[in-house]
């Protein structure tokens, strides 16, 4: 293994790019494809709870010879409909049939076919057990969370996180002009306010999220390297295994602990440099 001396200067402030793959290390995207499997996973469950319910009662109901009045089969309807958009991405996500990126996407699509799901039920249950129209749903939670399971680029996540509140309005338009749940003004009002406030703080916390991401991705690249894995330490700095983006063969980077200089600065001494450049080889 081959050793490269690498003497870092002050790092460049942080931009965004459109790209998972040039923002966030391959480690953290490889994340992004497990958080996607657990999270379709346990939305499968839960909404194939009801219909496996529903069709017990009913096969119960059947074989008995009892007559059969089932109700609500709307409900169960929808429930199906998050199903077959939950399964697929599921065995998309754990058979890597798909690269981290768009995966990603296809989270983001999922967020706002779960989003208009969710409202939809959320009115409608609601409107039919109590007569009134609820003010809030589980929509804002699933806009706050998704950047938080899902990181990406804050525009990104915001386009994702105003598709997905809109879900909100427009569902309960479905019901109102379907007749099946009488919305005024306030109705409205109360759905897009939530939602507002729900999108701006899914943009706070995709922007700090993505910030730490792209800080990990900066602190791992070094020129033409990669880093891989920490080697070990000492009093001077740290041995990374690294790889080149060209170069197949692996490489070992020393990295130098800067000190602090009197203007509160990162340096890196004199000696220290002469001490490195002494214990690298020649």
């Amino acid at each position: 293994m081959q050793e490269h001396v690498t003497i870092l200067g002050p790092q460049e402030p942080l931009e965004e790019t459109g790209g998972l793959s040039s923002s966030l290390p391959p480690d953290l995207l490889e994340q992004i494809r497990g958080r996607v499997r657990l999270l379709a996973l346990l939305l499968l469950v839960a909404f194939s709870f009801d219909p496996l319910v529903y069709l017990g009662i009913w096969l119960y109901l059947s074989i008995a010879g009892y007559p059969v009045i089932m109700g609500k089969v709307g409900f169960r309807l929808l429930d199906v409909g998050a199903m077959a958009a939950s399964g697929p991405l599921w065995w998309a996500a754990r058979r890597r049939v798909v690269s981290p990126e768009r995966l990603h996407t296809l989270g983001l699509l999922y967020q706002v076919a779960i989003s208009f799901v969710i409202a939809l039920t959320s009115f409608w249950q609601t409107y039919i057990d109590k007569h009134i129209v609820p003010s809030l749903t589980w929509v804002p939670v699933v806009v706050i969370l998704f950047p938080v399971i899902l990181p990406g680029p804050p525009r990104r996540m915001l386009k994702a996180a105003i598709a997905a509140g809109a879900m909100a309005p427009l569902a309960l338009l479905v019901l109102d002009v379907t007749e099946k749940v009488p919305a005024d003004g306030g109705a409205y009002v109360d759905a897009i306010f939530s939602s507002l406030l729900a999108i701006g703080f899914a943009y706070v916390g995709a922007r700090v999220i993505y910030r730490l991401g792209r800080e990990v991705a900066a602190d791992r690249q070094l020129g033409s390297y990669r880093l891989e894995e920490k080697l070990g330490q000492g009093g001077m700095g740290e041995v990374w295994r690294a790889r080149h983006r060209m170069l197949a063969r692996p490489a070992a980077i020393k990295l130098i602990r800067p000190g602090i200089a009197e203007n509160g600065r990162r340096v890196i001494s004199d000696d220290a440099r002469r001490r490195f450049e002494r214990e690298a080889p020649g």
